[in-house]
């Protein structure tokens, strides 16, 4: 019904919202990788000596690396997305524990599929290329998991498992509780999501701003130890920070699911002092 709508279209809407993301970047790729200093021309340029013991035995230059990165993370985008999806429906479930847990399995994959990825044999662009590739496997593979999650484990008061559907219910304005037509509920509905993720959409778009100049400001010194040294402490704050995020919504979503708001602002209160 309504629920395997409003599931479907959110779906769709990451999927098409990391497709329009990978475009766009992929579009600025030249100017991004620029931007750390790295071009077809800045590369042989400012790092004469690199490239070419490259040249000489047959390995990637610099800017052939970082744009197989560059390009890696953008086939991982879906993932993202679609994981991020996973996450808020499963809440959603009040299947917070359930939440919580995949949490952790994409934390767990990522952080030790770089880890092994950074000590196997090879220079270090390639335990670069590989980590990179380790980052976007946890991230398919957790969505993977993900949407496995929605399907298995529906809401503990739904009649059976949840059917997802792209066109809206013929009852869906009776479900919604009001007698507003289809296409109207479908717009108070994106109105709402709107509305309820723009406060994650900001906390996204400051933790993406500050890894991408961070990048800019290590890639500019073509050191690539530099830069791992300082992408692990980043990623090292950001995990602690996600935990305490990640805890809070699943939490949060319970107590506003069971209408507890008081306990809700108190929570939400003491993690922003502490």
């Amino acid at each position: 019904g309504l629920l395997g709508y409003r599931i479907g279209v959110a779906f769709v809407t990451a999927l098409a919202c990391a497709a329009l993301s990978a475009a766009a970047l992929y579009a600025l790729r030249a100017p991004m990788l620029h931007l750390v200093g790295l071009d077809t021309g800045a590369a042989a340029e400012d790092v004469p000596q690199h490239n070419a013991t490259a040249t000489a035995t047959g390995a990637s230059s610099t800017f052939d690396v970082a744009k197989h990165v560059y390009l890696v993370r953008l086939a991982s985008l879906p993932g993202v997305f679609v994981y991020r999806v996973c996450t808020g429906v499963l809440n959603g479930y009040q299947r917070v524990a359930l939440a919580a847990g995949l949490a952790l399995v994409y934390s767990g994959a990522e952080v030790g599929g770089v880890y092994i990825a950074l000590h196997t044999d090879g220079d270090s662009e390639a335990r670069l290329v590989a980590a990179t590739w380790a980052a976007a496997g946890a991230a398919l593979g957790t969505a993977g998991l993900g949407v496995a999650a929605v399907f298995l484990f529906p809401p503990q008061e739904a009649a059976g498992a949840v059917r997802i559907r792209l066109t809206p219910p013929r009852d869906a304005a009776a479900a919604a509780g009001n007698a507003a037509p289809p296409a109207t509920a479908l717009r108070d509905m994106v109105r709402d999501y709107v509305a309820s993720s723009g406060n994650l959409a900001v906390r996204s778009i400051l933790l993406s701003s500050s890894v991408w100049l961070m990048s800019v400001a290590t890639g500019r010194l073509h050191r690539l130890p530099a830069h791992q040294v300082l992408i692990q402490l980043w990623m090292s704050t950001s995990y602690i920070c996600d935990g305490f995020a990640d805890a809070a919504t699943s939490y949060g979503a319970k107590l506003l699911g069971a209408g507890r708001y008081a306990e809700c602002k108190r929570m939400t209160n003491r993690l922003v002092l502490y």
